[in-house]
């Protein structure tokens, strides 16, 4: 039988009848793939711009900051159009959301495990950013592991205890913090982090019957903005 931990994640056995749904399925946000986009793949591309002129890297960067805030979508869709003007179909020649997680893979790997606050005034902070790294990065690892099930299974049981312990950890930020409504913020998050989770244990469930990689990638996806979500709102303390 497959068990269960806090965030919902099945940690399967050796047969596919072992992953167990937990809880009702929910939609994956409009947004995600549009913030995705601008965070794991226009960013970085600026970014790398920056020893040819920083000054007018960071006028770009402000530029599709602020056109994605006023115009959610702006960016993805200058992304795709840009595909197309290659004779790229974006729904038959790539998949969008696959690409997404590599590109988040990469990201991930390279970006360090600290926030922008001390960690002396919170130690459990800089654990929370270690642990939300780790988990992103065995997530967005998923298309190099799915075409290999002994691998597949195993980054499945290191997720679910990669989603146990970051939990753990933001229940230690969150009896950290004194103020009464950003304590009910940081909950909130970690209550739509617990949903998404259950949602990509479902997807997985799915996945061992029907081989459909794409809604396990737009999952994964799901979850990874979930936890930078978490991040956020812990940085804003």
């Amino acid at each position: 039988m497959s068990a269960y931990n806090r965030g919902g994640m099945a940690v399967p056995g050796n047969s596919e009848d072992d992953l167990s749904s937990a809880g009702q399925s929910a939609a994956p946000s409009p947004a995600v793939r549009e913030i995705m986009v601008l965070q794991y793949l226009i960013q970085p591309v600026i970014a790398s711009l920056e020893p040819m002129s920083a000054s007018h890297a960071t006028t770009l960067r402000q530029a599709f900051n602020r056109v994605e805030q006023h115009n959610p979508g702006f960016c993805c869709a200058f992304v795709e159009n840009l595909l197309r003007r290659g004779d790229l179909d974006v729904n038959n020649d790539i998949n969008f959301h696959e690409t997404l997680l590599r590109l988040a893979y990469e990201e991930e790997r390279q970006a360090p495990a600290a926030g922008p606050y001390n960690p002396a005034a919170n130690p459990h902070l800089l654990q929370l950013e270690k642990r939300a790294k780790m988990l992103k990065e065995i997530l967005s690892g998923i298309p190099q592991l799915i075409g290999d099930r002994k691998r597949f299974l195993e980054a499945i049981k290191d997720i679910a205890n990669a989603i146990k312990e970051m939990l753990d950890t933001v229940s230690l930020v969150t009896a950290s913090i004194g103020n009464a409504q950003r304590k009910q913020s940081l909950d909130q998050q970690k209550k739509d982090f617990i949903k998404y989770s259950k949602t990509f244990s479902n997807k997985l469930k799915t996945f061992f019957k029907d081989n459909s990689k794409t809604d396990v990638y737009i999952s994964a996806n799901q979850l990874i903005y979930q936890t930078n979500l978490i991040l956020k709102a812990v940085r804003d303390y």
